[in-house]
């Protein structure tokens, strides 16, 4: 899996939770988001480094960086993603 697809499962995962009313407005553990999708058998370096990109492109906000390596443990989609 390359990094665009990456990219595009976690976003369509958080567009899918927010939009689809299933969990509100709230930040979703990283872990989760790897469990529920096609991203579970993939390197964790990386999604880090995917989820990196995202954080720092203004596509999700995250939290929880310190002590993780400064990547977000939870995240949420914001209104550019």
């Amino acid at each position: 899996m390359d990094h665009p697809e990456i990219r595009f499962q976690v976003l369509y995962y958080l567009y899918n939770k927010f939009y689809g009313g299933q969990t509100g407005r709230r930040h979703h553990p990283v872990e989760n988001i790897l469990q529920e999708t096609e991203l579970k058998n993939i390197d964790r370096n990386l999604i880090n480094g995917d989820i990196a990109y995202l954080f720092s492109s203004g596509l999700v906000a995250g939290k929880g960086t310190i002590g993780n390596g400064g990547y977000p443990n939870s995240i949420i989609i914001t209104n550019s993603g």
